[in-house]
């Protein structure tokens, strides 16, 4: 929502960020689901892509910042910024 919205912000905690556990709801009795997501997880934890991730979304690193597109309205008729 930071990213898309410049009303919100996202809020770390320095000098010691807090990391919440991730956890996904399995039926009770779904032990291979539930292998599976712990596979899943441990998978992106060691290649990166969670910490990629939290870097983008809440620490807003490697952020680019879009052009608007083009737009007859504002680009031809120049009735808008």
């Amino acid at each position: 929502m930071t990213l898309l919205d410049p009303k919100y912000t996202a809020v770390v905690p320095l000098p010691d960020p807090i990391k919440m556990p991730l956890a996904y709801p399995v039926a009770r009795h779904d032990a291979q689901w539930a292998a599976f997501l712990d596979t899943w997880i441990e998978l992106k934890q060691r290649d990166g892509t969670i910490d990629a991730l939290y870097r983008h979304w809440i620490l807003g690193k490697d952020a680019v910042v879009r052009q608007p597109r083009w737009s007859i309205v504002r680009d031809v008729l120049h009735w808008v910024k």
